[in-house]
């Protein structure tokens, strides 16, 4: 039995391997960004290039819907040593 769109699921998934996967099955997707509300926004550091599917679902006509986020990374205070660029660690 052929699997239909409905079975796959792409969630928690890095975006880019999302899209792979739909496209290796002939699943048409439409993408959607969501980010942390704004008052929080200064809280949270995020990685804009490391995208993931947070939320999936399947309209009447087939079409894949996915909510992705970029992935949240570690804020580093003034006195850690080591860290990233910026104050961000990505771990």
């Amino acid at each position: 039995m052929p699997s239909t769109p409905e079975h796959i699921d792409v969630t928690c998934m890095k975006l880019d391997e999302a899209a792979s996967l739909l496209e290796s099955e002939n699943v048409k997707y439409k993408i959607s960004k969501t980010s942390p509300p704004r008052p929080l926004r200064h809280h949270f550091a995020v990685d804009d290039s490391c995208l993931y599917v947070v939320r999936q679902s399947f309209a009447e006509d087939g079409l894949c819907l996915l909510t992705v986020a970029a992935k949240q990374v570690k804020l580093l205070s003034d006195n850690a040593k080591g860290g990233g660029e910026h104050g961000l660690q990505n771990r």
